[in-house]
């Protein structure tokens, strides 16, 4: 029974094996998955593609601000060139007026000047005249310029000659006494006194001081020079004084070298104040404050002949040039007026005036 069975089952195995797959089949699953490869080959595309947009998009976008901003900017510059430029307008539109109204000024003046000058037409030399003659008078006084006073009066003199009027002689005859008089004031060379004074400031560097036979010899001159006459109370107060320093000064003869009067450091102060005071005078000179420059050559002249020894060619020379400069005048008595002056003013006080129409 058993034996009977088992044909059976294999016969029913037989019977359920698998249905081979057909061919159909096969090539649609090809299709299907060649499609999906285009679709996503077709996405990728389209996602290449929208990138690559995108940037052109922004690049464009970039590029378009650029332009809007310097447009923007040239926009700007423009309105600021035409409000400069309205405003130049403006300017030369007020100058033209200016320029109009004052070539209506000139008009006018000139028509007053003609007419003057037709009434008199030796006017305006005199007013020149006068004109020259206040300045030669302002380098007179305030100046102490006495060259180009002189040469102003010489100008003023041609103004007043080229009139060839003979009724203004008179002026001309009073700018004569005028030059006159400022070739009779002493002319003082100050740059030359002044280099005078700079070689006599280099040499005192020079200088010999006095030996201590010598100074004793002073003394001794000074005691004898006292006399007995109560107005001289103050030589003879001096020469005792220097008396009773000698006292208290013996002079012995040596074969050693003799101390100094003065030691080094008060020799370089000595000289150095005697420069000083040459440098004060001349400012002084160039200030023409004749009181101070006297005062500053005295006393450095006294310094040098005190303590420096007078045998010397040295001393003597600037002593001498020191007398020299005392005898300069540096406030020389001036004219108190111009005479030329007063007669032109006279004159054209009685001229006709530039008066409106």
């Amino acid at each position: 029974m058993t034996q009977q069975q088992n044909p059976v089952k294999e016969s029913t195995a037989t019977k359920q094996k698998p249905l081979p797959v057909p061919e159909k089949h096969s090539k649609t699953s090809k299709i299907g998955i060649l499609a999906l490869l285009l679709n996503f080959t077709t996405i990728a595309s389209l996602g290449v593609a929208g990138y690559y947009g995108l940037q052109t998009y922004k690049s464009l976008e970039s590029s378009y601000q650029n332009k809007f901003s310097q447009l923007n900017q040239s926009l700007t510059k423009a309105n600021q060139d035409l409000v400069i430029t309205q405003s130049k307008l403006e300017a030369v539109f007020s100058l033209q007026l200016q320029i109009d109204q004052l070539s209506k000024d000139h008009n006018l003046t000139a028509q007053r000047v003609n007419k003057l000058a037709q009434q008199n037409p030796d006017g305006w030399k005199l007013a020149e005249a006068d004109y020259i003659i206040r300045m030669a008078g302002h380098k007179l006084w305030l100046e102490r310029d006495l060259d180009s006073t002189f040469e102003l009066l010489k100008i003023a003199d041609k103004t007043i000659k080229d009139t060839k009027n003979p009724a203004l002689l008179p002026i001309r005859k009073a700018i004569a006494t005028d030059i006159a008089n400022v070739q009779a004031i002493e002319i003082i060379d100050l740059a030359g006194q002044a280099l005078i004074l700079d070689n006599i400031i280099a040499q005192v560097e020079e200088l010999k001081f006095i030996s201590i036979e010598n100074r004793a010899e002073l003394i001794t001159q000074a005691d004898a020079k006292s006399s007995n006459d109560v107005n001289d109370w103050k030589a003879n107060l001096a020469a005792s004084w220097q008396a009773i320093k000698a006292d208290f000064i013996s002079i012995r003869r040596t074969d050693e070298d003799v101390p100094a009067l003065l030691s080094p450091k008060q020799e370089w102060y000595l000289k150095e104040n005697i420069r000083q005071h040459l440098q004060k005078a001349q400012l002084a000179l160039y200030r023409a404050e004749n009181e101070r420059f006297k005062s500053n050559i005295e006393q450095a002249s006294q310094l040098i002949r005190t303590y420096f020894d007078a045998d010397n060619h040295l001393t003597n020379k600037i002593i001498v040039n020191l007398e020299s400069q005392l005898q300069l005048n540096l406030e020389p008595e001036l004219p108190t007026r111009l005479e030329s002056n007063v007669l032109l003013q006279t004159m054209l006080n009685k001229q006709p005036k530039l008066t409106g129409e």
